[in-house]
């Protein structure tokens, strides 16, 4: 299942300037598009559903009785985005931990957590990269995520504990949003009814689609190759070909996008320009919180940026981001992926590690 109405709840709550209002509406009122988009649950349902299977999950790999661990010698700790930090999404994920038999939860911001792991890097590990974040040095955490991107700006104090210098930013922002401008290619080139008729006879495709995207966007840098093959369901030409009677090249040629997308062979070939151009809106509002928060007396002066997380790993948001602050020294550890899950769990031993 997708989560696109909670997706549009956190849109609600921190609206069209990335900042989170502390809105106290019942996530009940929203509802949650299954993958194929022909159902609906109830987001309040599926997020409990969610909590219920991953607590459960982890309790039977620790293998309790095994290791002679009991429930209450696990301390849980929830690392949220830093647009999640409103009361009514701490209060649903507090209350679904409470209903898989959770009571001793922390919750904590991702870009929190995240520079804890790389206070651990400079301090234990002695990481060359991170050898410059000494008490005094202020650096910022972009933490790109598929679903929300968080900008935090920290200063290392003298005892080796971490300051927020501002209120963290952020927004819907993740690569999803590549991923939605796929789409709406692909419902343009074959039309809305043939794309709900293939969504809902091949769901399996539909989650094949989105894979063979994740690999041309983790290895598109918008330099080189004129453009980028992807391959599609044989079964989206068929169903395509069976409503309309004509194949997809001729539709493609006869289009605005003749020149800029073809079809052949179940590949779709998009010119680099286009497939740049589905990145757009994403790194667009990047770029412009991070230029707002370098602006903010409180964080002149910083020239370290740590880049985090999936959407991180992309090489084009990478060389736009390094474009965009060439004054700027980018960070994108090869631990990236883990370091927030990494990071939660030094804050589980020590929670006065990060102080507001």
């Amino acid at each position: 299942m997708g989560v696109n109405g909670f997706a549009d709840w956190l849109t609600e709550c921190h609206g069209n300037s990335g900042k989170v209002e502390d809105r106290k509406e019942d996530i009940d009122d929203f509802k949650t598009k299954t993958v194929d988009l022909l159902k609906e649950i109830s987001t309040r349902v599926l997020v409990c559903m969610l909590i219920d299977f991953h607590v459960g999950h982890a309790l039977r790999s620790l293998k309790l009785k095994e290791s002679g661990l009991s429930k209450t010698d696990i301390q849980w700790v929830l690392a949220i985005p830093a647009c999640w930090n409103s009361y009514s999404i701490r209060r649903l994920l507090s209350t679904a931990f409470k209903m898989a038999g959770v009571d001793d939860l922390i919750i904590e911001l991702e870009p929190e957590v995240t520079s804890l792991f790389f206070e651990y890097m400079a301090v234990e590990k002695g990481t060359d990269d991170f050898q410059r974040f000494q008490p005094g040095n202020k650096y910022i955490v972009l933490d790109c995520g598929g679903d929300t991107v968080n900008i935090t700006a920290h200063r290392v104090q003298q005892e080796k504990t971490l300051h927020k210098v501002v209120k963290s930013s952020g927004g819907v922002w993740g690569d999803t949003l590549v991923n939605e401008s796929f789409i709406q290619l692909i419902i343009r080139i074959v039309g809305t009814p043939v794309y709900l008729d293939f969504c809902e006879k091949n769901a399996a495709d539909f989650v094949d689609i989105f894979r063979e995207l994740e690999k041309h966007k983790s290895v598109f840098s918008g330099e080189g190759k004129t453009h980028v093959t992807i391959k599609m369901p044989v079964f989206l030409e068929e169903t395509f070909e069976k409503d309309t009677g004509e194949t997809i090249q001729e539709a493609l040629r006869q289009s605005l996008l003749s020149g800029k997308v073809t079809w052949l062979c179940s590949k779709i070939r998009i010119h680099s320009n286009l497939f740049a151009s589905f990145f757009k809106e994403s790194i667009n509002n990047i770029i412009y919180h991070l230029q707002k928060m370098l602006r903010d007396p409180k964080v002149v002066g910083t020239t370290n940026i740590i880049m985090i997380r999936r959407f991180s790993e992309s090489p084009f948001l990478q060389r736009k981001i390094k474009e965009e602050f060439p004054s700027m020294n980018v960070l994108i550890p090869t631990e990236g992926r883990l370091s927030v899950l990494r990071g939660a769990v030094i804050f589980g031993h020590n929670s006065r590690a990060i102080k507001c």
